[in-house]
């Protein structure tokens, strides 16, 4: 899906929308081509919409990659980072409606308040609150969380690249 399309889809929505996945066949970044490519053509379109009730979800590890990689004893307990879309407007290589903080947006995680972000490079550790850094899954599924995003500025957009999900080892 284009990235215009994601965001007539978000603006058409009555009600919460899913993260649109969208691919960019100009996205790439190569960041150790003596060993191999890594490719991050896809990513979640967050877009911000007029109506504030509408937030963009998605279940993190979806059922399908769940099923296809949560093998043996899966951790309740973990820590949970957001990846964004590399942008450097000194460059211009990205629009001035991009998100690049990860402060202008209201984040989720199992319908708690994400409390804390740390930033890590292009990432943001995603914190319950200042006391607590790891998330318990409550859902069926161990390791499984909805994640919610909002922006918070009108006419801003956000990429999400990754949600990594890392487990709790005590």
């Amino acid at each position: 899906m284009r990235e215009s399309h994601a965001q007539l889809r978000s603006e058409a929505a009555d009600g919460n929308v899913s993260m649109t996945v969208v691919h960019s066949s100009n996205k790439a970044n190569n960041a150790c081509p003596k060993y191999g490519i890594r490719d991050y053509k896809d990513y979640y379109y967050i877009g911000k919409v007029e109506d504030d009730d509408v937030w963009h979800t998605r279940m993190f590890p979806s059922n399908a990659e769940y099923d296809a990689f949560s093998k043996g004893t899966v951790s309740t307990e973990n820590f949970i980072m957001a990846c964004l879309d590399i942008c450097d407007r000194e460059k211009k290589t990205c629009s001035e409606r991009y998100v690049l903080d990860g402060d202008l947006a209201s984040m989720y995680v199992d319908n708690k308040k994400v409390g804390k972000r740390e930033k890590l490079g292009k990432c943001y550790l995603l914190f319950p609150s200042n006391g607590e850094v790891t998330w318990f899954s409550k859902g069926t599924k161990p390791g499984q969380y909805e994640i919610e995003v909002k922006l918070n500025n009108a006419g801003m957009f956000m990429r999400i690249t990754s949600i990594v999900i890392v487990p709790f080892i005590a």
